[in-house]
């Protein structure tokens, strides 16, 4: 899927370096999960992540703008994914109650769905 989506294979490596970083070198050996260029950038991230967080934690405008920037992120992603499509969700019925969802009698049709230009 992501293969549309980004383009050329400069980014590839960056997922056999996260699972080297997750699972350790030497499980990851042992899996033979190729090293890469990348592996220096996933063991920098848990402290990109920290930088990040202290940042929200400190400040209610860097808070905001972080949460912004990844709602964008996330919208942005899902256009692509979807190719602008919108995304309908239905919650099972036996699941409303558990979850304090109201349950509403009949079945539930989804809305139309709109195709972007």
């Amino acid at each position: 899927m992501y293969e549309e989506v980004v383009p050329g294979t400069f980014f590839d490596p960056i997922v056999s370096a996260m699972i080297r970083h997750l699972i350790g070198d030497t499980c990851a050996d042992w899996l033979e999960v190729p090293r890469s260029n990348w592996d220096a950038v996933a063991k920098v991230a848990p402290s990109l992540l920290r930088v990040v967080e202290s940042v929200e934690e400190r400040s209610p405008f860097g808070e905001w703008g972080i949460d912004r920037l990844g709602h964008l992120t996330t919208v942005f992603q899902l256009s692509v994914l979807t190719r602008g499509r919108v995304m309908h969700y239905a919650i099972p019925a036996e699941l409303k109650p558990e979850f304090g969802v109201p349950h509403r009698r009949g079945r539930w049709t989804p809305p139309r769905t709109t195709v972007a230009p």
